[in-house]
């Protein structure tokens, strides 16, 4: 923390540009995500524990990355200018969008959800637990951060250090294990669900992407950009499940569905004793109940109906003999 803030002078337009387009591709990835959820009415195919320490991962982290921009946000005031002080707030901002499009997910599945005959209640009950338990740790860490910078007569960021790393630890952690029962939840469902694939599709590239960037950041520390490498990687088997799922899968049981009735009609033939006309001007009945597969033949002259009752056929054997 203790950079001075000639550090930030240098901006390259370029790192500029890209790093606000970043920005505006962190909320766009999770769209699609919101859209499904608000159009199916339905949290199903999301776990509840993969909302609630997703959300916690991702406030975590904003934390974190407030206060280790406690020095760029006194830079802004003191030296910087509007330009500059954009620029050197790209990875917070960055950091805290991503926090907002996560955390509309737990809120959309509270609110959207409600009454839905299509949501599980048991499971809206819980997501509705989680949600309030989010609720109370996002004060909880209001609160210790305005008593963490604020305090009066502070001549040292050493507290803002520690709660900084421990913000980063807690967000590490959760980032990882959020996505364990997800990846369970999707496994025994064997469909996505909710979960929408466009936004994975957009966020696993993204967030490697993201993480490197905040890596290169001047200052960066490694509690801002290990959460988000560990995630694109879980991420990334996430998206593979449900590619695997909603396509792969579901192809190829559409494929052997499809060949079912062939080898049923097959079958309902072969059990069942039919009439056929031979080449010969003869009528052949194959008779179901012999496993030989013997077949008789039978005048022309005799009608349909006497050639399937017994006597007839008893009297053809014995002309035919």
């Amino acid at each position: 923390m203790a950079l001075k803030c000639s550090s930030y002078d240098k901006v390259s337009k370029g790192d500029f540009i890209v790093a606000w387009v970043l920005v505006a591709g962190i909320y766009i990835s999770y769209v699609p995500q919101h859209v499904k959820i608000i159009r199916r009415k339905t949290s199903e195919g999301l776990s509840p524990s993969y909302l609630l320490m997703g959300c916690i991962s991702a406030f975590a982290s904003a934390v974190n990355m407030y206060l280790v921009t406690v020095v760029v946000r006194r830079c802004c005031v003191s030296s910087l200018n509007a330009y500059q002080c954009c620029n050197a707030l790209t990875g917070y901002i960055q950091v805290a969008v991503q926090a907002v499009g996560f955390c509309l997910n737990i809120v959309l599945c509270v609110y959207c959800t409600k009454n839905s005959p299509t949501e599980p209640m048991n499971q809206y009950r819980q997501i509705y637990r989680y949600y309030w338990f989010f609720l109370f740790f996002v004060v909880a860490n209001v609160i210790a951060c305005v008593c963490v910078v604020h305090v009066p007569g502070q001549t040292s960021y050493r507290s803002i250090n520690i709660f900084a790393d421990v913000s980063g630890i807690v967000s590490t952690i959760f980032q990882v294990i959020q996505y364990f029962p997800q990846l369970v939840t999707t496994y025994k469902l064997q469909d996505t669900g909710t979960m929408s694939i466009p936004s994975l599709v957009i966020q696993v590239p993204g967030t490697f992407y993201w993480a490197y960037s905040l890596y290169d950041e001047v200052g960066s520390k490694w509690s801002s950009y290990v959460p988000f490498f560990a995630a694109a990687s879980l991420q990334g088997i996430l998206l593979l499940m449900c590619i695997w799922y909603r396509y792969i899968l579901r192809r190829l049981r559409k494929m052997h569905s499809s060949r079912l009735p062939d080898t049923e009609s097959s079958g309902g033939d072969a059990s069942t004793g039919d009439i056929t006309t031979e080449s010969g001007g003869s009528v052949v009945v194959t008779d179901d109940t012999r496993t030989t597969g013997e077949t008789q033949d039978i005048p022309m002259d005799l009608t349909a109906n006497e050639a399937s009752s017994p006597r007839s056929l008893d009297v053809t054997t014995m002309h035919s003999n």
